[in-house]
């Protein structure tokens, strides 16, 4: 019993923890402050290097992947515009459309900063659209040339300029009247939508009878014929393009004239392809039935006996910039929508204002003032001279280039593709100087070669004449004669 006692003794004797060490130094703070424990040592956990490097390969196997995902994800660059233009359907247009980089850069233009521009004249243009193309086509003209009254003024019949032009096709008070528009103090047919349409007709059909293509003639309606004329006989060419490359040759107005009117019809022909905003919702088509009213009227009389407001009514007339029409005439035309027609026809009836003819066309004679003559032959009154084919070029490149139609060029050159190196004949004057010549009343080819000291032969080279073609007073050719 002893013994197990003994032992248990000891064993409780050692199970309890010793005494903290005393300070020598301070026996009376240790007598009246108890010591705490000693803090028990932790010892630092080291880092696993073999996780931290299986770490780091994911990391660095992750950071790729999602750099191989931002790369998958970046959408393609966007197409350039001339990438775009190639596109196109050249097939939809009716004027020759080259891809210069004057046509680039105005199609880049009028599809960024000019868009909402662009787009405010595509929906305007659904006021006047049909009227114009229906008379354009009636013509025997390019429907395309809807694309002048764009530039010119948005199809704004008030539009007015700096330099006194009027109306969507911006006649100037001289050429107005040489086409049979009446300007005057109280009636301004240049802001007649119906009537300048025709006399533009007139002026541009005049202008490619002329010029023998449709980049001259447009830009001789911008610049006049004039300073087209000069700039032909100085640099010897009716490449309108080629001109653009001289400096004094057109203002800068006119080089940019003809690019514009191309970049709004692709825009308009195109306009999702290329950004252009909200362009579907056109205007409501302008439809009219043409009146007469008497001379001295009012304005305000006549709107009351059409039982419209002054405003619609001069949205329907805004030729008629006065209060009262003291024309020397006695009568004048008048435009109403169908529906009020015969409504303004009972009340000056009623009243004994005026006399309509409700609906009825114009007579012949009232045509004759404004229409063009019928298209023509125009063959013979362009000229001819070469184009080298450089390596990529194709026909339907080279005739658009020089506004002449694919199949003449190559009936002009016997051939059917273009090949590099070729020396092709086009239309064009003889470089140096050169004469226009109107073929008057008893002359022929005969008459005319001798006159001038050339050949039959040179006479129809020059002017891209058949064998077969012959000549008739007011035709034109450009002779090539001794100064």
């Amino acid at each position: 019993m002893f013994p197990f006692l003994l032992i248990l003794f000891f064993s409780l004797s050692f199970a309890q923890e010793p005494p903290s060490p005393e300070d020598p130094s301070d026996d009376s703070e240790n007598d009246s402050v108890s010591k705490d424990p000693p803090s028990e040592t932790i010892p630092t956990e080291q880092p696993d290097e073999s996780y931290e490097s299986e770490n780091d390969a994911t990391n660095s196997t992750s950071t790729t992947e999602e750099k191989e995902v931002q790369e998958d994800s970046e959408e393609p660059e966007e197409p350039t515009i001339e990438e775009l233009l190639q596109l196109i359907d050249k097939e939809r247009f009716d004027l020759p459309i080259p891809y210069t980089t004057q046509v680039q850069y105005w199609v880049e233009y009028f599809s960024n900063s000019g868009r909402w521009t662009l787009s405010k004249w595509i929906r305007a243009s659904g006021r006047y659209r049909t009227m114009i193309l229906k008379e354009l086509r009636a013509a025997g003209l390019p429907s395309d040339l809807l694309y002048v009254v764009m530039i010119e003024s948005g199809f704004d019949p008030t539009a007015t300029s700096s330099a006194e032009a009027v109306g969507i096709w911006q006649f100037i008070p001289s050429t107005g009247e040489r086409y049979g528009l009446t300007i005057n103090e109280y009636i301004d047919e240049r802001r007649d939508p119906q009537k300048a349409t025709k006399a533009a007709i007139a002026y541009l059909s005049k202008l490619y009878r002329e010029f023998g293509n449709w980049h001259l003639a447009i830009a001789a309606y911008n610049a006049g014929e004039g300073r087209v004329y000069k700039a032909i006989d100085k640099y010897g060419t009716i490449n309108y393009w080629e001109l653009c490359n001289y400096d004094d040759a057109f203002a800068q107005e006119t080089m940019d004239y003809v690019p514009r009117i191309l970049a709004v019809a692709i825009l308009d022909k195109y306009p999702n392809l290329f950004g252009v905003p909200s362009t579907s919702r056109k205007a409501e088509p302008l439809i009219v039935k043409m009146a007469y009213a008497e001379r001295n009227q009012h304005v305000q009389t006549l709107a009351d006996a059409a039982e419209m407001e002054l405003d619609l009514f001069l949205e329907y007339n805004p030729h008629l910039i006065a209060e009262r029409i003291r024309i020397k005439e006695p009568e004048f035309i008048i435009y109403l929508p169908p529906e009020k027609a015969d409504i303004y026809q009972q009340n000056i009836r009623r009243q004994g204002i005026n006399r309509i003819s409700s609906g009825r066309s114009m007579t012949d004679e009232e045509i004759a003032r404004y229409r063009s003559v019928d298209p023509q032959d125009t063959s013979h009154h362009r000229k001819s001279f070469s184009h080298t084919v450089q390596e990529g070029e194709t026909l339907e490149e080279i005739a658009g280039l020089y506004g002449l139609d694919v199949n003449l060029l190559k009936e002009w050159n016997k051939t059917e593709k273009a090949v590099p190196g070729d020396l092709l004949t086009l239309q064009k004057p003889i470089p140096k100087k050169l004469q226009r010549y109107t073929v008057t009343s008893g002359d022929s080819l005969k008459k005319i070669a001798k006159k001038h000291k050339c050949s039959v032969d040179d006479i129809r080279k020059w002017n891209g004449l058949s064998e077969e073609a012959t000549v008739t007073k007011g035709d034109v050719l450009w002779l090539k004669v001794a100064q």
